[in-house]
């Protein structure tokens, strides 16, 4: 590939070369272009003096300018000019923080009467200007964690500056706890929500995780609480434990197996043989078992969550405890 045969400036020589370009901007009146130029100039070399003393004039908030002049006496303490600025500039800034927590007091109260009123979208929105002004306001904090419901990371940055605005406040500590540990656990964060009957929350965060199952067991338990929660969304009825269809699966076997040892016997269940009772004891086991299996297969809230090599044993090990135990029948 075709050069022009300069190599590309790096390191301290690219940051002079920035550093001219800056004061070139500065002398012929392009301030903006300037303010940026320093404002990189420092960023990779911290210690260029000359471009902290140009961002003293050059920045227009007053807080950044204190910055840039603290700098400077950084590199050069005995400065006493940069020093007597440093003074005024604070002064400057204390009147501006004054200002603007006592305008953002005043937007706090309108959004007060937003949330009273039901406007929860204009309050939300007030406070987010507010916030983005003025970050030491305990109380928009407060107020915008509840208004943050339904973006998690946006909750959990609220309650973070509460706490930070506002050390003492426990509640807000604890509340932040508690919800960087559902953040960690999206389960137990999606069984809340439903709690909370925000179902469709719930059911977003339960299909977001059947991307990240790591084993068939996970991702099927996963997918019958998505069921679950469909169903319950579309006709408001939950599926509880199949308690009927475990009953027929458990017993009914049994009963047929008594009902034909009772014709074996002439309803003389006394002239029975231990091994005829030990194959029934065999009937309900094998029931049980396809119970289990059925549970495990249909119910959200089941007894077990099953491998796919363990539910082919299980029903395997079911089916042929009962055909064994009514063969004894035949015999």
């Amino acid at each position: 590939m075709a050069h022009n045969g300069k190599k590309p400036l790096t390191g301290e020589l690219y940051s002079h070369k920035l550093e001219q370009r800056a004061f070139r901007a500065l002398r012929q009146g392009y301030e903006t272009n300037a303010l940026y130029l320093f404002r990189e100039v420092v960023a990779r070399n911290p210690g260029n003096v000359r471009a902290w003393r140009a961002l003293i004039d050059l920045e227009s908030e007053v807080d950044a300018r204190v910055v840039a002049a603290e700098h400077v006496l950084t590199l050069e303490p005995f400065d006493d000019e940069v020093r007597a600025r440093v003074d005024t500039l604070r002064h400057e800034q204390e009147r501006v923080y004054r200002q603007k927590k006592g305008w953002a007091q005043e937007q706090v109260e309108r959004a007060q009467e937003y949330e009273q009123n039901g406007q929860m979208e204009e309050a939300r929105a007030l406070l987010e200007g507010v916030v983005a002004v003025f970050q030491d306001d305990a109380r928009a904090w407060r107020m915008l964690a509840k208004l943050r419901q339904d973006d998690l990371d946006g909750l959990i940055e609220a309650l973070e500056q509460v706490v930070r605005c506002d050390p003492d406040d426990s509640r807000s500590r604890a509340a932040l706890a508690r919800w960087r540990y559902l953040r960690e656990h999206p389960l137990k964060l999606a069984a809340w929500y439903e709690e909370q009957g925000n179902l469709e929350r719930a059911l977003e965060i339960w299909r977001q995780q059947t991307l990240y199952a790591r084993t068939p067991r996970e991702w099927r338990m996963i997918y019958h609480n998505v069921q679950r929660l469909d169903r319950l969304m579309r006709t408001g009825k939950s599926r509880h434990f199949p308690l009927l269809a475990v009953s027929w699966l458990t017993f009914v076997p049994l009963i047929l197996y008594f009902m034909l040892l009772g014709l074996q016997t002439h309803l003389n269940f006394a002239e029975a043989t231990p091994a005829a009772w030990l194959a029934g004891a065999g009937v309900f086991l094998g029931g049980l078992l396809l119970a289990v299996l059925y549970v495990d297969d249909v119910a959200p809230e089941g007894l077990w969550r099953a491998s796919t090599l363990a539910r082919w044993l299980v029903g395997a090990l079911g089916w042929g405890i009962l055909l064994i135990s009514f063969g004894f029948l035949l015999f």
